[in-house]
């Protein structure tokens, strides 16, 4: 499942490894299922059964579910406000995450977790403390707190202004850092900043649709990832002190 791409990305020593959040450290699709129909609801509208969610959700076509006369910047807005409102039972970190982000401590690697909720960070913090892992991530970062007003057609499920923050504050170099997402606007945004990125499948995209869009790597889990990361960070220190 990896791809090769030029050794240009490891002649630098990395010092961070950015997470998206959901469908990438830990599974919410459920959660997901949850807030879009509480968000049909709201405009009155059908609420999908689980099985024609998925498939819609799969091929990246939930839009579907909206009539044209439904603004749709305003539906996924307030979505995303309803994602820090309602929970699911079934919302659990994947297996092996809290062992990777321990193992990225252990190469005094930086973690941090950006995700395009509209919740405040403390309320993500609270999250990553039930599922004992809060203590590992050295930086919380969300739609709300970074960029509330800039929500538009262009990047609705975009995290760039999110990344762009974090490197800002963090005096952090694009290539410094590697970036982790499940979906489509995670590899755009990660290519666009300059960032070594990798597109996990727990989100089921495709492998195909994830290059497509600006993968470097695409991997089918969270011990696939941890593997590559070990890979990669090693591999660039190695050269790094060749140089």
């Amino acid at each position: 499942m990896f791809r090769e791409f030029s050794h240009a990305y490891h002649t630098q020593r990395y010092r961070a490894v950015i997470f998206d959040l959901d469908q990438t450290l830990v599974d919410t699709l459920h959660r997901f299922f949850i807030v879009l129909n509480v968000t049909l609801r709201e405009y009155g509208l059908n609420e999908p059964e689980w099985n024609v969610f998925f498939e819609l959700y799969r091929k990246d076509m939930l839009d579907t579910l909206l009539p044209e006369h439904i603004d749709r910047i305003e539906f996924w807005r307030r979505f995303l406000m309803n994602y820090c409102k309602h929970r699911s039972r079934s919302d659990r970190p994947y297996d092996g995450v809290k062992e990777l982000l321990h193992r990225l401590k252990e190469l005094g690697i930086k973690v941090f977790v950006v995700t395009g909720r509209m919740c405040k960070v403390g309320e993500v913090a609270n999250e990553l403390k039930e599922y004992g892992i809060y203590n590992l991530v050295d930086g919380i970062y969300t739609y709300h707190d970074v960029c509330p007003k800039r929500l538009n057609k262009h990047n609705i499920f975009s995290k760039e202004a999110i990344i762009r923050r974090l490197l800002s504050d963090h005096n952090l170099k694009a290539e410094e850092c590697i970036f982790v997402g499940d979906y489509k606007p995670d590899m755009i945004a990660g290519r666009r900043i300059g960032l070594l990125t990798i597109g996990v499948l727990t989100g089921h995209e495709t492998a195909e649709r994830l290059y497509k869009a600006g993968a470097h790597y695409v991997v089918e889990n969270v011990l696939s990832l941890k593997n590559l990361l070990e890979v990669l960070i090693n591999e660039a220190r190695g050269l790094d002190r060749e140089c």
